[in-house]
């Protein structure tokens, strides 16, 4: 009886890890059948779609380190009112909310014109751009996989690049280029195509970054001359190039980091006197608003300000991490949050 009941028992522990077994193991194939399925589905690091705050930005991190892994995006309301940071893992995993700061590889976050996708470097090696739509989902893995300088937005929810010589994809439209202009292409990332080349007036000896075109065509950008064989800079390096893609016209005025409203009827810049320089694009009016910054170098901290949907205020951080908005005709100043290159929709 002893023995039969020893058996019996034995018997129910195998039946039972076999059900296990089996258990897991229709888990896994299942998820591999799954993956298989869905191996063309880009990845949705914001699970619930992008935050509905207007401004973007680079949380503000003073032990910022380079060793580190996380990737940490901010968000708020442009009253400072809802600030939200999240940190997310590009390969497979979710978006995640934290009420501190933390590290960042993420850079220079900007909206599309339309406001409904949101596009990023992301600092690898060679460091790479990364588009995330309304829906939270992540485009850009295999677009394009040489280093890109710089990117920008048209004012209809496209990528504007500037593609260096040393670029593929200068190699795949160099026979549009004429002498030693230079090359900008309109990309969508969600194909991973480019949907228009533009060539433009500027010698190749020149710098170019930060691009953009508005909706009726302009483009402009920030240039600078490479100096070979010299370690001094000039006192001001940097010039803001304006270029009229339709009729070809052109403009080049002292200043740097040129942000021109979605609508391309206004473009902000910073001059070397520590203002911040508003002009009307169809009147070429220009004013000015003096000495916003406390340090004389301040244009090795600053980045690009962003312009509010209604053309009346700016966003922009200080060297000492500080972001505020700035009404453009009035002049008056508002502290919103800390952190850098900020982003309005």
């Amino acid at each position: 009886m002893l023995n039969y009941g020893f058996a019996d028992m034995k018997n129910k522990k195998l039946l039972l890890a076999a059900v296990i077994l089996g258990f897991f193991t229709w888990v896994f194939f299942g998820y591999v059948i799954l993956k298989f399925i869905n191996r063309d589905e880009p990845e949705q690091p914001f699970r619930n779609g992008l935050p509905e705050q207007e401004i973007v930005f680079m949380p503000y991190d003073p032990f910022f380190s380079h060793g580190t892994t996380r990737k940490t995006i901010g968000f708020v309301d442009s009253d400072g009112s809802k600030r939200e940071l999240f940190r997310f893992m590009i390969k497979g995993g979710s978006a995640f909310k934290f009420p501190k700061h933390f590290s960042t590889y993420v850079i220079e976050p900007k909206w599309s014109g339309d406001g409904e996708s949101l596009a990023f470097y992301i600092a690898d090696v060679p460091p790479h751009i990364r588009l995330i739509d309304k829906q939270g989902y992540l485009y850009g893995k295999e677009c394009v996989d040489t280093y890109l300088n710089d990117f920008g937005f048209d004012g209809k929810g496209n990528i504007v690049l500037w593609i260096s010589r040393s670029n593929s994809l200068f190699e795949d439209h160099s026979d549009e280029v004429e002498g030693e202009e230079q090359l900008f292409v309109r990309y969508d990332f969600k194909k991973c195509q480019v949907l228009e080349a533009i060539t433009v007036p500027v010698p190749e000896e020149y710098y170019v970054t930060g691009v953009n075109i508005s909706k009726d065509g302009i483009l402009t950008c920030m240039i600078k001359e490479v100096v070979k064989f010299t370690h001094q800079e000039p006192e001001e390096p940097f010039s803001v190039y304006i270029y009229n893609i339709k009729s070809g016209e052109e403009q080049v005025v002292p200043g740097f980091l040129p942000s021109l409203s979605d609508d391309g009827a206004m473009l902000a810049y910073y001059g070397y006197n520590r203002e911040l320089i508003i002009r009307d694009m169809e009147s070429n009016e220009e004013w000015a608003f003096r000495r916003i910054y406390k340090y004389d170098d301040f244009y090795r901290w600053v980045s690009r300000p962003g312009w509010s949907p209604d053309n009346q205020w700016l966003v922009y951080n200080t060297r000492d991490g500080e972001i505020y908005k700035i009404n453009v005709n009035s002049g008056e100043r508002i502290y919103i949050t800390d952190g850098y290159t900020p982003d309005w929709r």
